[in-house]
């Protein structure tokens, strides 16, 4: 999901106008950490999941640590500029959007769940469309909130934009420049399905809603206490999502070889045969340096 929406981006960079410079900024800050993030996250997964082979450094697992972290942090730390994010959004929000936002939320909370949750209901939890409204309607409703925060407390309380930016409405503001760059990445992703192959059609829909459900069950918390959700659904999530991850497990192999990564980079002894590597004590991998070996002779 974020490899087409990384490649979107890039495409949006390479192409861009006057017209639209401004979009492709946001883009650009949104796409960033969503990928570095997602790095240091798989990186540190796989790690665990390969138990002792993951702390050697040939395996390379440091190596993908530790890019992801640059990644984090060079040319800009995520956390600032997923702020540019929700600055750049901001400044788009009319006056007549946050007097919509200050009414419903001055409604009762059951009357606000019941907007909320009409708002998203429809359609089945692996459904594109389903997925596709619920991140919409989560960007929409944060960035009113936003909004609505900075005004009432820069405005009327009378305390300064840095004071409730910085030290207030994090929190805020975080969220809402995430939801922006996961609802772009799932727009992306839907597109990508619909211009496929019709025999990768139903693969690449599958890890859609498999993305989707993921990011849904970490933000659970949210969406249930806002009535976007109501519990038999987050319980029909729960379910879906553990079917998918059984499904596409299944396919792990497969779709990793659909990356195309070339073979010289196939080095690592865990990428190889590691229980013939392993067969003998290498004391760590200082014995044995056959992997090295092998990348010299792919690379020539």
């Amino acid at each position: 999901a974020y490899n087409f929406a990384l490649n979107y981006v890039q495409e949006r960079y390479q192409n861009q106008g006057p017209q639209d410079q401004q979009e492709v900024v946001v883009l650009c800050c949104a796409i960033k950490p969503l990928v570095s993030w997602h790095a240091s996250h798989v990186s540190t997964t796989c790690r665990e999941r390969c138990g002792g082979q993951g702390f050697l450094a040939a395996n390379r697992f440091g190596e993908a640590y530790a890019f992801a972290h640059a990644g984090m942090t060079a040319e800009g730390d995520n956390r600032v500029i997923m702020q540019k994010v929700a600055k750049e959004l901001l400044a788009k929000v009319k006056p007549n959007a946050i007097r919509a936002h200050a009414q419903l939320r001055s409604k009762p909370l059951k009357t606000q769940h019941e907007i909320n949750g009409r708002a998203c209901s429809g359609g089945n939890v692996t459904d594109a469309g389903w997925a596709m409204r619920l991140f919409a309607w989560r960007e929409k409703y944060l960035l009113h909130e936003l909004a609505l925060a900075m005004a009432v407390k820069t405005k009327e309380e009378k305390k300064s934009v840095f004071e409730v930016w910085m030290y207030e409405e994090s929190p805020l503001v975080q969220s809402m420049a995430r939801a922006y760059a996961e609802a772009m990445t799932l727009q992306v992703f839907s597109r990508v399905v619909a211009a496929a192959a019709p025999h990768m059609r139903a693969d690449l829909s599958r890890l859609m809603s498999l993305h989707a459900l993921t990011n849904i069950r970490n933000d659970m918390e949210f969406l249930l206490t806002h009535g976007a959700l109501d519990v038999v659904t987050a319980k029909e999530v729960k379910k879906a999502h553990e079917r998918l991850c059984a499904e596409v497990g299944g396919q792990a192999l497969a779709l990793v070889e659909g990356f195309g990564i070339p073979e010289w980079m196939h080095h690592a002894p865990i990428a190889q045969d590691w229980k013939a590597y392993n067969k003998d004590d290498n004391f760590g991998e200082l014995d044995n340096q056959l992997y090295r070996q092998a990348k010299l002779r792919a690379m020539l």
